[in-house]
């Protein structure tokens, strides 16, 4: 049982006390000797989650829209209504893209099981949040100094707070200032929250009104503004392990947890039930994730201050040590029954050698009578090739398991899946781009080229690696869906091509590692939609083109929200705690693959568009051609995350996922018809509304629920007491509560505006009706207004009644 789990925040401070002085003695008494490699070797978030998790997050992570270039394509399966709230159970594929070290879930690489859209995810971020520390607020944060505590106060000197933060007073669990962050998903509520461990809440953004709360530093417990509840039990089977850590760390043996969904509760009382079960027979197994890679570049020659041995080759891998696997959901009128291969045809799966697949699924009534009885067609992409990694770590690695096809048997209704062609390598394999994307290349390994600074000539040099990063579409389309061919005989196909984005005039080319100039247009190795080809039963055959042209300059209207550089080199420092000693730190830089990044999907999309074009075309009948302009908001600047630019020679690079939730916003819509005439223009005016933020224990300003930190130790000078220096960066978690205040609709006949309408909608600015409308005010083009008041509950109870209060504890009001 962990003890800090178990204080208070006075037993906890207590505890805190109690180390400080054990370090103090350390600190004072024993000779230096230590070592400390301050940045951790080993980053958490390089974890991806579960293969599960991971398929599920794509959903909610990478949103399906024009903005994005991304599809959801569904299967659909059975739906039911629970109290006027559609639960759906599907197949889903996100057209993303397919990474090379990816892991498929349980239906096949690229699909996930959706259960009612219900999900909920961790991403870990620097360090894993524990439970038993509350995570600092900081105003004014100078940590340079001498580590102290008040004995009488418990007040921690900055210097303290920062040794902390890095784990060096705590041990192996930091307590950072990167929140891990969660994605979620709830009857149409979507997006991310990090914790408030001082009120443990969920903050929520984008702001939505739904209230999570964690129970018993464990499960999640969310209701939604109708009165649902959604009961999240933890599950901890996933332990993650790197094989260059000592087996004390806590990057050997974390449990990465995962979350399923247990119960639905509706306002009514009515519930749908999730039940888990182990799958007989079945032993933990083990699968690597990544692979580390670095090349020691250049130290400082100091006597007597060696660099310790730096492995080049480490392994990320986890081990599940027996997961429930969903066996049954229970509703008012029926209950979903999944079968899985073990109990099926006795197989287990190839790719995860001990793992299971979904093979079929039955819906049933009350009375047990079968409405529905789907049978899931599994095969494998089969790789070839060698590998060039340690056996151990390479077990299924040549598998991924494919969905061919589904089967309804009652009926005899089947849908037929076919990819595009060609051989992905097995995963961990070197054949891949920045982006973690198949790209043909034969590299040596995963480590780009990059500039660096030489300590011992002074001088910036370049680093060649020899390895070739750059996307390649013909090996990027690989092993993705290609075509659905459904059962009533029509079929759908997919075109692809791969995310560009033009480079800022603002772009500084120092550490320019992809080539790039100011202007250019430059590509990903991730996807996005350029054709989909429609045909229905009868032949008639529908194309939908989709260009992302920006019509005023004429190239990509693309965006990069990520980094601009292949981020090859990292600088370093190690800081040697001893008396008197001249010289105390030691800097190193290293070229390195940054792995596991690519894997995760709570960065979103890295990029986004602002000019869409839809073009439909009717090939059976050119009058029914026509066209929709998309326009979605973007930064205002032309390169607002100038903090996410990236510098070899610093020891702290910003990678914590800075959140934009004004991005891919709608802002215009354009219809066209087939003669490329205007014939309708909607204009979205929107408010970015703080006010949510001051619920947040950690607010400070307008636009931000938390201040985060990435703190560094830097150096050490002991003479009876310790002096240290940090390197710090702040960043901020921003959202806003974003509402739709004015949507003009312009209808043109002959290309001039005719009729013009315009609807207003105003905002309470009192809570707690603050994000509902209080009324909408539409105008046209002749003056004549109509005017909507909208009333709530609230409006005509007192607030102190029981109907109010239930009402509340509901999160109805």
């Amino acid at each position: 049982m962990n003890l800090f789990n178990m204080t208070s925040r006075f037993d906890f401070t207590k505890i805190k006390l109690l180390i400080f002085f054990i370090f103090l003695l350390i600190s004072l008494n024993v000779a230096r000797g230590q070592n400390l490699i301050t940045g951790g070797e080993f980053q958490m978030g390089n974890f991806p989650k579960s293969p599960e998790a991971t398929a599920m997050s794509k959903n909610v992570d990478i949103p399906s829209t024009t903005h994005t270039g991304v599809m959801t394509i569904e299967i659909p399966l059975y739906e039911f209504n629970f109290e006027g709230e559609r639960f759906p159970v599907s197949l889903t594929y996100s057209t993303n893209g397919i990474k090379l070290d990816e892991i498929s879930s349980r239906v096949g690489l690229g699909w996930s099981l959706n259960v009612g859209g219900i999900s909920l995810s961790k991403q870990v971020m620097g360090t894993p949040d524990h439970d038993g520390y509350q995570k600092y607020i900081l105003n004014h944060f100078s940590p340079d100094g001498a580590a102290t505590i008040d004995i009488n106060t418990g007040e921690e000197s900055d210097a303290f707070k920062a040794l902390e933060m890095i784990g060096h007073t705590l041990g192996e669990f930091a307590n950072d200032l990167e929140p891990d962050i969660y994605s979620y998903s709830v009857f149409g509520n979507s997006g991310q929250f990090i914790m408030d461990f001082r009120e443990n809440k969920g903050l929520v953004y984008p702001y939505t009104p739904i209230k999570i709360e964690k129970i018993n530093n464990m499960d999640f417990k969310m209701v939604n503004e109708k009165g649902f509840i959604f009961d999240f039990d933890l599950q901890a089977f996933n332990e993650d392990y790197n094989s260059c850590t000592s087996s004390v760390s806590v990057y050997r043996g974390y449990k990465n947890h995962d979350y399923r969904i247990n119960k639905i509760g509706s306002p009514n009382n009515n519930f749908i039930h999730f039940n888990y079960e182990y799958e007989s027979g079945l032993n933990s197994f083990s699968y690597g994730t990544s692979v580390v890679q670095k090349n020691v570049l250049s130290n400082k020659v100091i006597p007597g201050f060696n660099l310790p041995l730096i492995p080049p080759t480490c392994y990320n891998s986890s081990t599940n040590t027996g997961e429930k696997i969903l066996r049954e959901i229970n509703f008012p009128e029926g209950k979903i029954e999944f079968k899985y291969s073990k109990e099926y045809n006795n197989e287990v799966r190839q790719d995860l050698v001990g793992d299971i697949y979904l093979k079929r699924i039955l819906v049933k009534d009350l009375h047990g009578n079968t409405l529905k009885d789907y049978l899931l067609d599994i095969k494998y992409f089969i790789s070839s090739g060698s590998y060039n990694y340690t056996e151990s770590y390479n077990k299924g690695n040549q598998y991924r398991l494919k969905l061919e096809g589904v089967t309804e048997q009652l009926s005899g209704r089947k849908y037929e899946l076919d990819y595009y062609p060609g051989n992905l390598p097995p995963r961990l394999t070197d054949k891949k781009d920045y982006w973690g994307v198949y790209n043909g290349a034969n590299n040596a390994s995963s480590i780009g080229s990059g500039k660096y600074y030489h300590w011992a000539f002074l001088e910036w040099r370049t680093y060649n690696s020899g390895n070739n990063l750059l996307p390649s579409y013909s090996h990027a389309i690989t092993s993705n869906l290609k075509s659905i061919k459904y059962p009533e005989g029509g079929s759908m196909n997919l075109t692809y091509e791969l995310d560009d984005f033009i480079i800022p005039s603002v772009y500084q080319d120092m550490y320019n590692t992809m080539g790039l100039s100011n202007g250019d247009v430059a590509k990903t190795g991730t996807l996005r939609i350029s054709k989909v080809e429609l045909k229905d039963e009868n032949g008639v055959a529908i194309t939908k083109e989709y260009k992302y042209i920006n019509p005023l300059t004429g190239k990509t209207s693309g965006k990069n929200y990520g980094s601009f550089n292949l981020e090859a080199i990292k600088t370093d420092v190690i800081v040697r705690e001893a008396d008197h000693m001249q010289h105390s730190r030691l800097d190193y830089n290293y070229a390195t693959n940054n792995p596991g990044w690519n894997l995760t999907t709570v960065n979103g999309k890295s990029v986004g568009y602002t000019h869409v074009q839809e073009i439909i075309i009717n090939k059976d009948n050119a009058s029914k051609n026509h066209k929709i302009e998309y326009e979605y908001h973007h930064d205002r600047n032309e390169y607002e995350d100038i903090e996410m630019s990236y510098n070899s020679g610093a020891l702290i690079n910003l990678n914590y996922p800075l959140y934009r939730p004004e991005r891919g916003l709608l802002t215009t819509k354009r219809y066209y018809d087939n003669n490329q005439n205007i014939i309708k223009k909607d204009s979205l005016e929107y408010e970015f509304n703080s006010y949510f933020n001051v619920l947040s224990s950690g607010y400070q300003s307008s636009n931000a629920l938390f201040q985060g930190y990435l703190v560094r130790l830097t150096d050490a000078v002991c003479a009876g007491g310790c002096h240290y220096t940090f390197d710090t960066y702040p960043f901020y978690n921003k959202t806003f509560w974003i509402q739709n205040t004015k949507t003009t609709t312009t209808d043109y006949f002959n290309g001039e505006p005719k009729i013009i309408t315009e609807q207003i909608t105003n905002y309470s600015p009192n809570p707690p009706k603050h994000i509902y409308p209080v009324n909408t005010i539409n105008t046209n083009s002749l003056g004549e207004t109509l005017r909507t008041d909208y009333s709530y509950p609230q409006d005509g109870l007192h607030w102190q009644t029981g109907i109010m209060n239930q009402m509340i504890e509901k999160n109805m009001i």
